[in-house]
């Protein structure tokens, strides 16, 4: 499964199952590791997260992703590969080259918001996010209580994540 481990002085600190996984371990989601396409299944799930090389972590609504944010560069050209085939090969090509790492989810906070809806609330179960927050820095959130997607959101907002995606928990 992919996994996003977190980076200190060139050591990994922490390691993570990222992508939601089936039963038998494979990604659920849209799944690239270190450029190597995983997965290829796109879900109506519109949260990613993107790990290049050097470990720079970025969340981004799927609507809402550009050139830039995977080749390094500051092409905001938008990539809109959930409805255009060439967009989707030009992702792949860039993760490949770029030997980034990119998973999809749900995603709960964007831009600073709630972006997950109040339907949400109804299954319970234990959870982990990734988290963004507004000065760049990035951190996983482990919540060892059963609660909704829509409560986990409720409380990365309110610690300040300006971008969140809901992670497999393993359990």
């Amino acid at each position: 499964a992919l996994a996003v481990a977190v980076h200190e002085r060139a050591q990994v600190v922490a390691e993570a199952v990222g992508a939601y996984t089936t039963g038998a371990m494979k990604p659920a989601e849209i799944a690239i590791d270190s450029g190597e396409v995983k997965n290829l299944l796109v879900s109506r799930r519109d949260g990613l997260v993107m790990i290049d090389r050097d470990g720079r972590i970025r969340i981004r609504h799927r609507k809402e992703l550009v050139r830039g944010d995977l080749n390094g560069s500051s092409d905001q050209t938008p990539i809109s590969f959930f409805a255009d085939l060439a967009n989707f090969n030009w992702m792949l090509n860039a993760a490949k080259e770029a030997g980034a790492d990119l998973m999809g989810g749900h995603l709960l906070v964007n831009h600073g918001e709630i972006d997950v809806g109040t339907d949400s609330d109804a299954m319970r179960d234990k959870r982990r996010a990734i988290i963004e927050m507004k000065n760049g820095s990035f951190a996983i959130v482990d919540f060892s209580i059963p609660i909704s997607l829509y409560e986990e959101a409720m409380v990365l907002k309110k610690i300040g994540a300006q971008g969140a995606v809901n992670m497999d928990t393993g359990y």
